[in-house]
């Protein structure tokens, strides 16, 4: 095993990280009620479909921990001067975890890097998929609202939550719709 492409993760004393960002976990005694030896293995680690990470689960004293690939790539092999807080992808791809892709940021940088590469839309109005009102309903939302009618009534009558009807009152939600 070359030193240089294992490093040893943090506390977890018995699993190593390769700089393509495979996983092993050394051979070691399980100590507990039955002492058994555990054989060295690879953990392969898991691509969270709602966050688009991969993650890898590691066990400590019997407690397993979920942790972010790209996060232990890092802290391995990036150094990290500044003590940033955060690891960025360079090319917007969470699912590319390439020692040559990420970079350690500050949460203002990871944001502002988001932004310029157009990662942090989010769809408004009908586009979006938990939209309960169509973009033809506000034109009557906000005559209602000119009107005077309590956003309690309006709310009821559109069977959205009064909030909803507030956030439209004030430009909070459906602004693009004029």
């Amino acid at each position: 095993m070359n030193k240089s492409t294992w490093k040893k993760i943090g506390t977890f004393e018995n699993y190593l990280i390769s700089k393509k960002g495979q996983i092993k976990l050394l051979g070691h005694w399980r100590i507990g009620k039955n002492n058994y030896w555990i054989k060295e293995k690879f953990i392969i680690s898991t691509l969270v479909k709602k966050s688009g990470y991969y993650k890898v689960e590691l066990r400590k004293n019997g407690i397993g921990y979920y942790l972010l690939l790209h996060r232990l790539l890092a802290i391995a092999f990036i150094p990290n001067p500044e003590n940033k807080p955060e690891v960025n992808h360079k090319d917007g791809n969470k699912a590319n975890y390439k020692l040559n892709n990420l970079v350690w940021s500050t949460y203002s940088e990871n944001n502002l890097h988001a932004y310029k590469m157009g990662l942090n839309y989010k769809p408004v109005g009908e586009g979006n998929y938990s939209h309960k009102l169509k973009n033809s309903d506000i034109p009557a939302i906000r005559l209602y609202i000119k009107q005077g009618k309590k956003g309690k009534e309006i709310a009821k009558i559109f069977s959205v939550s009064a909030c909803t009807i507030s956030e439209i009152k004030t430009n909070k939600r459906w602004k693009h719709v004029v």
